[in-house]
């Protein structure tokens, strides 16, 4: 039984402080600068924030403007279609998977909770599995889902057997206030999702990954990505949809959408687990500051995987509840380990690995240290080994195929990384190198400057960062006020401070790889509000929850968040994208489709490898696998980079043309870019001097002449850090443009036949 809100008996003064602290929190947040947008302080842009809101709603007709409206929501329509079938059939496959779970003991929407969460999981295993088998069509495809869903839709009745507690019915409109309160930022995420993407490692990746392997009709390992190796949990469901949708571009806009749907699943989840451990009030109002965060939204208008690890992390909290509740029950000792719940833990925990790495350590090393304390000390040994076991099964179903691809592809089941310990296919010990000097965890230099840095890495998390929301902080501590329980509060809070230190200690501090604790973190905020009772603390609490929501809710309507296409028209919005992200790339698609290159053109990219949008044929590799230029055109051996020599020119010409290169595009701009000190580093064999002596062997023709505006920078001051880089190393990148000096940016060299 739940205490009430009503009797609660935190004394005044100490309500009276928590009302203080949060107003407090909301004045230090507003005043703080936004380091990823220009370090203006937020109280500067509260202004803009309402005009933003109605531009959002109606926007402003501007001379050279894209197309957009509500004319253009039709053709979003098939997209969302799309979705909505992988959502279904995720659903009907995680009902399907529930069932043989024993005893769980849910309410109908945990149920429908955990199916969803799961589901997505099976069906994102069931991609690689066709996808390995090379059955990558859409026939094959449509047929699984038809499968599925009516699979589902057959034990319906099964699952609903598993139902054992009434629903918490809306009984006042404010109670359906709060659930409407969060419909303009999922319409927001819905309509962003579908934005053609402009972010490096989703275009490179994730959306890049996928891309070639629906192009090749299989999955595979890509020697020239090292990224693809990666669990690929998420890009799995952008892989479906590219197969259903039977295109490799609008597909993947489409996944974007099923990626979109971890928010509002979350959000759900954190709804059901605090109305099931702590109060109604405490759900929904978590439910809200989690959907309300800006870095929520922007992880649904970004196909990054942090959305689904945060999913499957509150999963596997949700599920480790269910469990530890069970086997904290009283008992003579004889009674059998919860299975189904611990399993269920063990296949969150699992997907959560599943979505990222770091997932190990995040969600899978703490539940099974937590269930097998818990078994432990409540039941005798043999029950322990059970816990455990059924625990690692459940992993071991989400994340066991995707290491055991590694290995069978690699040698090394969590491939690239553990290079020390099992090597790996196509590394050495110079990019297992650089890999790790590039992801290291950044060092302080001393104890004293460790603590003050994780001390301001703490701040930056609560109240700093661009896309942090004011309430989850604001509110959290407050969490400690409710009554009962505290040992779930502690909980709770312990496992947001571990994904805090995990963050902090162990990544090379990406802010986006701590988003993982925000679900936690909202949980609580909802704990937080609903263990002030009643008025006044209540109703001021409320007013600074809907400052806060006011807040983001301008906040996301700018810009501020990334690219959002909102209802532009798709092809001019796509068109955009592939322009600020790569304009000669742009300039390549506009000339394959006006015939200005040969029909069979094939372009082998050096230092590019954001090719998303590119519509041709292409060779490329990542800044972490062997250079494919220096492969083809170098002499081999062990011999520097640097020092390497040029193939004959014959022997190049006819490498080639065996892999049919008719063009080399080489990015200028991002080769200085990773040769900065503070960046990756390139190989030395790509200069302007190795492709100058290419033209002068025959190999190459001259580069095209770009239109106005590519492969060109002007140099103006100060002078950028890869201008200053280019003077020095290739100053031949350096030359006059009119009464200025540009900078080379980008050559695209044709290959003589």
């Amino acid at each position: 039984m739940k205490p009430s809100t009503d009797t609660i008996a935190t004394p005044k003064w100490v309500r009276w402080i928590a009302v203080g602290w949060v107003w407090l929190f909301l004045v230090i947040f507003v005043c703080q600068p936004l380091p990823n947008n220009g370090n203006v302080r937020r109280y500067e842009i509260l202004p803009v924030l309402p005009f933003a809101v109605m531009d959002a709603l109606d926007p402003p007709a501007e001379p050279g403007s894209l197309p957009r409206g509500l004319i253009y929501l039709g053709e979003r329509l098939p997209l969302l279609g799309i979705a909505l079938v992988i959502a279904v059939t995720a659903w009907s496959a995680g009902t399907l998977l529930l069932t043989w779970l024993p005893d769980l003991r849910l309410t109908s929407s945990e149920q429908c909770y955990f199916a969803m969460l799961v589901g997505l999981s099976l069906v994102s295993l069931l991609t690689l599995g066709l996808g390995l088998a090379g059955w990558l069509s859409a026939g094959v495809f449509w047929g699984m889902h038809a499968a599925l869903i009516m699979g589902g839709a057959l034990r319906l009745r099964v699952a609903a057997k598993q139902r054992i507690e009434h629903e918490y019915a809306m009984r006042t409109w404010r109670d359906w206030w709060w659930i409407a309160a969060p419909l303009p930022f999922v319409i927001g995420m819905t309509l962003g999702s579908l934005s053609p993407s402009t972010d490096f490692d989703v275009n490179e990746y994730h959306l890049g990954g996928p891309k070639e392997w629906y192009l090749a009709g299989s999955i595979h390992f890509l020697e020239h990505d090292i990224y693809t190796s990666f669990p690929f949990l998420t890009e799995m469901l952008l892989l479906d949809a590219m197969v259903l949708f039977g295109d490799w571009y609008w597909g993947g806009i489409a996944g974007q959408a099923v990626l979109m749907l971890f928010a509002p699943l979350t959000a759900f989840g954190i709804w059901t687990f605090g109305r099931r451990w702590f109060s109604p009030t405490a759900g929904v109002i978590g439910a809200l500051v989690y959907l309300s965060t800006p870095w929520v939204f922007r992880m649904s208008i970004i196909a990054y995987a942090e959305g689904g690890l945060a999913a499957f992390v509150l999963g596997a909290m949700a599920a480790g509840f269910l469990a530890a509740h069970r086997l904290r029950a009283p008992s003579t000792g004889d009674e059998p380990a919860p299975v189904g719940p611990t399993v269920l833990t063990g296949l969150c925990a699992g997907s959560a690995m599943a979505a990222k790495y770091t997932g190990l350590v995040m969600a899978v090393a703490p539940w099974a240290v937590i269930l097998l304390l818990l078994a432990w000390k409540h039941g005798r040994l043999s029950r322990s080994r059970t816990v455990l076991t059924t625990y690692l099964i459940g992993v071991a179903l989400a994340v066991g195929p995707w290491i055991l691809k590694n290995f069978c592809e690699t040698g090394n089941p969590v491939y690239p990384l553990g290079y020390s310990v099992f090597g790996g296919r196509d590394l050495d010990d110079e990019l297992a190198d650089k890999w790790r000097h590039a992801h290291a965890r950044p060092s302080a230099g001393s104890v004293v400057g460790e603590a003050r840095d994780l001390l301001a890495k703490a701040f930056d998390v609560a109240a700093v960062n661009d896309w942090q929301s004011p309430l989850v902080f604001a509110l959290a501590p407050l969490a400690f006020l409710w009554p009962t329980e505290r040992q779930r509060i502690g909980l709770i809070s312990g496992l947001l401070v571990w994904l805090f230190v995990v963050w902090w200690g162990l990544t090379h501090h990406l802010d986006r790889f701590w988003t993982p604790l925000l679900p936690l973190g909202a949980v609580l905020a909802g704990v937080g509000v609903a263990s002030l009772g009643t008025q006044p603390w209540r109703s001021l609490v409320t007013i600074a929850v809907t400052a806060g929501v006011g807040f983001n809710l301008g906040f996301v309507s700018t810009g501020l968040v990334g690219y959002n296409a909102g209802l532009t028209k798709l092809s001019a919005a796509a068109d955009l994208a592939t322009r600020i992200t790569g304009p000669e790339i742009a300039w390549l698609n506009e000339a394959m489709a006006q015939s200005l290159l040969p029909p069979k053109t094939k372009v082998l990219c050096v230092g590019e490898a954001e090719l998303f949008h590119a519509r041709f044929p292409y060779v490329y590799n990542t800044v972490f696998d062997r250079v494919i230029f220096e492969q083809w055109c170098g002499v081999a051996g062990t011999m520097p980079s640097a020092e390497r020599p040029l193939k004959p020119a014959a022997e190049i010409r006819q490498i080639l043309k065996q892999h049919g290169i008719t063009h080399v595009f080489v990015n200028w701009g991002e080769i200085l870019r990773y040769r900065q000190p503070y960046s990756y580093g390139y190989s030395d064999f790509v200069s302007p001097r190795t492709l100058a002596t290419l033209v002068d062997r025959g190999v190459l023709h001259p580069p095209l002449k770009l239109p106005a505006g590519l492969g060109r920078q002007s140099i103006s001051a100060p002078e950028s850090d890869n201008a200053k880089l280019a003077r020095t190393w290739a100053p031949e990148l350096v030359a006059p443009c009119g009464t200025d000096q540009c900078l080379t940016t980008a050559e695209i060299f044709p290959v003589v036949p």
